[in-house]
């Protein structure tokens, strides 16, 4: 699997964790106020800290597995909590293996960790992989907008390009693509706080809120899905 993005320039971040820039895009994979401090405030403390404590197993779906950041904190999570967890990542832009591991957050310097980090991205595509005792880990490569998205997820993290860089990732059309994979009662959560965004996932059927964001923004979404049916705006 080949990097789509050949001069991806890597950034240390405010809380000396890293990520990447991309020129294409021009765009960063994280916030610079701190890669791993927004990770876990978004995804890891308002989506996988809110998941029912009695489901067996967690279905994640992440809409840009990037540079396995999000993958990464949550196997670890999971691992203290003694969780299971299925997890599908969606990259239309794979990484280069090695230059994806030049992105591990040296805070977590346990040889354990490293290990871990590496083999999210040793391993192979398209095919379920057992990462750890915690984590199954399938990556897809895949465009939203021309293909289809399989299975039925407990929690879904949208971790695409900004809706200013990436719009065609922030259209009704992919939002309700993307939540028709959520389970009755399931969780989307994203970065983003932008209106339109807002209203969209409100017309697909979703309880979205609001809440304070991690150093540098100012708010972030999650949605609750709150019924069977994903509806259209235009409906």
């Amino acid at each position: 699997m080949q990097n789509t993005f050949s001069d991806l320039e890597l950034i240390q971040t405010t809380d000396q964790s890293f990520t990447f820039y991309s020129p294409q895009f021009k765009d960063r994979y994280h916030s610079t106020h701190g890669a791993v401090t927004e990770a876990l405030h978004i995804f890891i403390d308002a989506g996988l800290q809110k998941m029912p404590q009695n489901l067996q197993k967690i279905r994640i779906l992440e809409i840009g597995f990037g540079s396995g950041l999000n993958a990464f904190l949550t196997g670890l999570a999971a691992e203290a909590a003694q969780l299971k967890i299925e997890y599908t990542g969606i990259e239309k832009y794979p990484l280069d293996p090695e230059l994806a591991k030049s992105g591990y957050p040296r805070q977590f310097s346990e040889k354990q960790n490293v290990d871990f980090f590496n083999h999210l991205h040793d391993s192979e595509w398209e095919t379920p992989q057992k990462i750890s005792d915690a984590i199954t880990l399938t990556k897809q490569s895949r465009c939203l907008v021309n293909d289809d998205i399989t299975g039925t997820y407990d929690l879904i993290y949208f971790d695409a390009f900004s809706p200013s860089k990436q719009p065609d990732m922030w259209t009704e059309s992919i939002l309700k693509k993307v939540t028709s994979c959520l389970r009755e009662g399931g969780l989307f959560v994203t970065y983003s706080a932008k209106s339109q965004v807002r209203r969209d996932l409100q017309s697909l059927g979703l309880d979205v809120k609001k809440y304070p964001g991690p150093p540098g923004k100012r708010e972030f979404m999650t949605g609750h899905k709150i019924d069977g049916k994903v509806r259209s705006s235009h409906e």
